[in-house]
This record gives structure tokens, sequence and C-alpha cells, in this order.
């Protein structure tokens, strides 16, 4: 038997490669199913993050949704004195576009801009930051539109949840009303 016949029948250590390879590949598998299990996992907290602003975003709204239109207004003096994450949102015209009242009590969570420390349901820091803006209303009546945006407190300018409603004239009317407002 010739050299070049013995080299090309001879299989010792064709095992051990084909295990190497086998070895390699399961690798590849075990670290794909990793990566796919911690990238759920991210999504899952995120998904959680924002679910909790949402609440906190819907309570505050809620607040909105129980007040009379005349009502439905910021504090001029915190919306002239708000810090620059919230005067530097898509939602900021200009102060003089917020509608505002001296009236509105400053220790009133409807009355806030920014409120930087409210406790969610997760036990997390949130901070709020609200704008109440006038909006016309299809039918052509008086409207105002509320936007309430949640970040972190420790991350104000990464927002987690945004919620917008828009307020009728007629919303809350009192019937006989005097100051204008009425329906």
């Amino acid at each position: 038997m010739t050299l070049r016949n013995r080299i090309t029948k001879d299989e010792s250590g064709i095992g051990l490669i084909e295990l190497v390879i086998a070895i390699a590949l399961i690798n590849i598998a075990i670290m794909a199913m990793f990566a796919m299990f911690q990238a759920g996992g991210l999504a899952i907290l995120r998904a959680a993050r924002t679910s909790n602003a949402s609440v906190v975003a819907e309570k505050q709204m809620e607040l909105y949704r129980g007040m009379l239109y005349a009502d439905i207004r910021l504090n001029d003096g915190l919306v002239a004195s708000a810090d620059a994450t919230h005067t530097a949102a898509s939602e900021w015209v200009s102060a003089a576009t917020q509608k505002t009242s001296a009236a509105c009590v400053n220790t009133s969570a409807s009355c806030k801009p920014v409120q930087t420390s409210i406790t969610g349901p997760d036990g997390r820091v949130y901070r709020i930051d609200t704008y109440v803006v006038d909006a016309p209303v299809t039918s052509g009546r008086l409207g105002k539109s509320v936007t309430v945006t949640v970040s972190l407190a420790s991350n104000p300018s990464s927002v987690l949840a945004k919620l917008n409603g828009n307020f009728d004239l007629a919303t809350g009317c009192i019937f006989g009303n005097t100051s204008g407002y009425g329906c």
C-alpha cells in the first residue's frame, strides 16, 4: 500500500475534529438563547416602567377630568418659574400660551406644571410635567388641551408616558352660571 492510499484512508483524529465542531455549534446556540432571555428581560423591565408611568399619568389626568372647564389651568407663578426641562419640552410654546391663573392654588396637584417627587405604584419616584393650552374643538367652541408627561425623577429628559386630553367648554357646565363659562 502506498503512502498516499494510507493517508486518504487513515481517519484517526477525525472524531476529535467533529467533536470540536459540535461543541462550537452548541456553544453558539446556547449564547443565542442567553441573548434572547436577556433581551426578553429588558423588554419586560421597559414595559413595567412604561406601565407604571402610565398609571401615574392617568392619575394626574383624572384630576382634570373631574374639574369644571373654568378650573382647568395652572398656577401662573409656577409656570413662570418652571425649570429648563419643562420649558424645553416639545409641548412647550411659551409661558403666554399656558392657561394659568393666580387663583389656582399652588399646593394643588392640578395647578402644578412640574411635580418632581411623585411615588408610583412600583415605589419609584417619577416627575410629572403638565401643559394646559387652548385648543379649538371641531364644533368651534372653546377648548383646552391638557398634556401630561411622566419620566423618572432621576432622568427627566426621557419621557416614559405621555397622555393628552382635550376638554370642551361644555365639560362640567353649570347651568345658569354667570361667570362666562356656563353652557
